[in-house]
């Protein structure tokens, strides 16, 4: 029998579908899941924001008997649905030799991000404004100052002399690189070298602490 299916999807992610009929029903699934009924929806939840990261794909069968590649569905903070969205498919059985599938995305809904969106695209802006840049482990990433301090500290023998600043940095150039900042990773900015000592992350971008104590 000719159908669709829902393949390459990601173990951190939640997956539900629900019927046309009973669009407020949901019940989850997992990687291989087919169906051949019209109007059928699906959503995709993420355990954190996400910046083009393929969600699944939906395939359909081709009329050769074989499933191909025909919707790719992304998470992405810029498009609004970096946490979780709502596809509905649309999609018909063709009687042939064999029989096959066709299939298209209707409508998606997304939900859950609106406050990351604005976030990113309020960070995109102040760093093309009156951003920085800096290096992380030798490579050059945007970024704003939100914070530097001076401080002397007295120790045995004197006092030594402390820097601390607060750097955020938006997320998606990150996620673009593949990597993931971790504490204790050596950051320099205008020349002042600092290591990670607390990162904070919400949707929109990440914020560094840094300190100067334990740079080198």
């Amino acid at each position: 029998m000719a159908d669709n299916k829902i393949t390459q999807t990601n173990s951190r992610f939640l997956y539900e579908t629900a019927a046309a009929a009973t669009p407020t029903t949901w019940a989850a699934i997992g990687e291989g899941y087919t169906w051949s009924d019209d109007g059928r929806l699906f959503r995709v939840t993420a355990d954190e924001p996400q910046f083009d990261a393929t969600a699944y794909v939906a395939q359909r069968t081709n009329e050769s008997g074989d499933y191909e590649d025909e919707v790719t569905i992304a998470l992405d903070v810029p498009e609004g649905d970096g946490l979780s969205r709502v596809d509905v498919f649309t999609t018909e059985v063709v009687t042939a030799s064999p029989d096959y599938t066709t299939l298209s995305r209707a409508q998606t809904f997304s939900r859950g991000s609106e406050q990351d969106r604005i976030a990113h695209e309020q960070q995109v802006d102040l760093e093309v404004q009156t951003g920085i840049i800096f290096d992380y482990a030798g490579s050059k990433y945007r970024g704003t100052v939100t914070s530097r301090t001076d401080s002397k500290e007295f120790e045995p023998g004197g006092y030594l002399e402390g820097f601390e600043a607060s750097v955020t940095s938006s997320r998606q150039q990150w996620s673009s690189a593949s990597v993931v900042p971790i504490i204790g990773a050596r950051v320099t900015v205008a020349g002042v070298n600092y290591r990670i000592g607390q990162i904070i992350k919400n949707g929109g971008h990440y914020q560094f602490n840094l300190t100067k104590q334990r740079g080198s």
